[in-house]
């Protein structure tokens, strides 16, 4: 018996597939979860669900009353810096770092 994909990760993974396909550029506007909602046949929190992963992963981010739009690099770049003057900051020097840490708070 074949597993069924979960459906916000069948979202996030077409999402994330128009933004590297080029569809979704970097600091344009994605559209909203309604629409999105009738593009996949999926229910709202579905999709918020989709987005929200993109969010934490820094993909996306979000402007209140204006949207979701897709982070450049140079957005990811900032974060890493932002948390690399943390950690010194906080003098946590026994933290693990790696280049794949694209989000932080």
């Amino acid at each position: 018996m074949e597993k069924m994909p979960i459906k916000y990760l069948q979202v996030k993974e077409d999402i994330e597939k128009r933004i590297s396909d080029g569809e979704y550029r970097s600091g344009q506007r994605i559209p909203s979860e309604r629409t999105l909602c009738t593009q996949f046949n999926m229910s709202r929190m579905t999709v918020r669900q989709a987005i929200n992963e993109l969010v934490k992963e820094g993909k996306l981010y979000r402007e209140k009353g204006r949207g979701t739009f897709v982070s450049s690099p140079h957005f990811l770049q900032r974060n890493v810096k932002k948390f690399y003057r943390y950690i010194k900051r906080k003098r946590i020097y026994t933290a693990y770092t790696d280049s794949r840490i694209l989000y932080c708070i």
